[in-house]
């Protein structure tokens, strides 16, 4: 594994503009839908809580692709690297966002208290060149702009986040 000798910057392509803290549609592979916040997550389910108060854990895999897509990225959110940033590491974390307005993205990194630079996707493809287009994608980079990580492997699988976050951590536990 490439030991970090500078900063590198770590890229979060992130597209939804929708809090946690809110209620929202959960969509239902094969039809229907029911109304809930997101209060957990784990790989296989979701902690959520009806408007009622009652917290159900609900399988993540009966929920339609971009609900699990939405539940990755608030796990990823909530886990963020801004602790290693705390610490002093030599990273830096930049949002690429594909809200619809500024208003919505900064509404967004205001929502989940995301302090580190951000520009909209399509912009600056030259510090981006990654394997896939889904979300979350999470892409660590050193500081000339050299991939070292990415959500999708170089055939375009998805390995997901969670598999950077994995990889990110051995990057800076070799330091």
């Amino acid at each position: 594994m490439k030991t970090l000798t500078q900063p590198i910057l770590v890229l979060l392509l992130l597209v939804s503009s929708v809090s946690a803290e809110e209620f929202r549609q959960w969509n239902i592979i094969g039809g229907g839908h029911f109304e809930a916040k997101l209060t957990g997550y784990n790989t296989t389910t979701l902690t959520l809580e009806n408007r009622e108060g009652t917290v159900i854990d609900y399988p993540l895999a009966n929920l339609r692709p971009s609900d699990q897509a939405f539940a990755r990225e608030w796990q990823l959110a909530q886990s963020g690297g801004d602790k290693h940033k705390r610490a002093g590491a030599p990273f830096e974390l930049i949002l690429i966002s594909s809200d619809r307005s500024e208003k919505d993205m900064a509404e967004y990194m205001a929502d989940y208290k995301m302090s580190w630079p951000a520009f909209k996707h399509g912009e600056n493809k030259d510090i981006v060149q990654r394997n896939g287009t889904g979300i979350p994608n999470l892409i660590i980079t050193d500081a000339d702009g050299n991939k070292l990580l990415d959500s999708y492997d170089s055939s375009g699988k998805f390995i997901g986040p969670t598999a950077v976050l994995r990889d990110f951590e051995k990057l800076l536990a070799a330091e």
